[in-house]
């Protein structure tokens, strides 16, 4: 791809973005910090932290004049909604295998509102800034006129959106439970950006999706019954042989899907 005077704008405005979105991040989890510090209630210092990282969010989207990504565009949203087909699954299979920890749930009814308020701004910033944002630069940069250029802004934008999870070693994991949570997040994010793709860049349907995954995903995980953010954030017990057996199947199963997703036949007019 030659690299012409207007790509050269787009590649450094993608990285200043970024930059954004990172320093964004860091900032996110130091207010996150103090707030647990000062709120005993852990439901309401989550909320709390992700309503900051939800401010610095839309500041950076007004910052680089990209609110245009907020638009509703339903055009590919009634062909494109099943690419999202293994997430409705691991919804499904979250919900009956949590059934227990709803019912023995000890939340009070305030708890619940923040949980689900939490997981909402959870999918309103992670979605906005990747691939709201940074999706779509890596789109305007690599253009859409081939599955190549497709995937390749794709796959780009989910190993962003991997490694940023990285930081999660200041919460107390261990390395290799991050950094095996940062790189199954590369393959998860790419399946998220071959979604966002097929359903036309629609950003409120991602927002809505990832918003109740996060939300069954914690309720099967214990949220509901003391179980502490911290813990269900990266897994703790783990090898490094049950880190390659664990990357290479999940990692597998997410990059076959998201090339079943975006086989040439279903991108055709899907480029916006």
């Amino acid at each position: 791809m030659a690299v012409n005077a207007d790509s050269k704008i787009k590649i450094k405005e993608l990285f200043l973005i970024v930059a954004a979105c990172l320093i964004s991040v860091i900032i996110y989890h130091a207010a996150a910090e103090v707030i647990d510090g000062v709120v005993s209630d852990t439901f309401l210092s989550a909320f709390l932290g992700e309503a900051v990282f939800a401010v610095l969010t839309i500041v950076i989207a007004l910052a680089f004049k990209k609110t245009y990504i907020f638009k509703n565009d339903r055009t590919y949203l009634k062909s494109g909604w099943s690419s999202a087909g293994l997430l409705y699954v691991m919804i499904l299979f979250y919900l009956v295998t949590g059934l227990g920890n709803l019912i023995d749930s000890s939340a009070t009814g305030i708890q619940w509102l923040l949980l689900v308020g939490h997981c909402i701004l959870i999918g309103f910033c992670e979605e906005t800034l990747f691939r709201g944002l940074i999706q779509r630069q890596f789109h305007a940069i690599f253009k859409e006129d081939s599955f190549k250029h497709v995937f390749l802004a794709i796959v780009c934008t989910g190993v962003v959106f991997g490694l940023t999870h990285m930081i999660n070693l200041t919460r107390g994991a261990s390395f290799l439970s991050v950094a095996f949570q940062a790189m199954v997040n590369i393959f998860i994010g790419i399946y998220y950006c071959a979604i966002f793709y097929r359903v036309g860049k629609n950003l409120w349907f991602m927002i809505f999706l990832h918003g109740i995954y996060d939300l069954i995903g914690l309720i099967n995980q214990g949220r509901l019954n003391g179980a502490a953010l911290s813990d269900v954030i990266a897994p703790q017990q783990l090898t490094g042989r049950s880190f390659g057996l664990g990357l290479l199947v999940l990692g597998g199963i997410y990059l076959l899907i998201t090339i079943f997703v975006l086989r040439p036949k279903k991108l055709k007019g899907g480029g916006i």
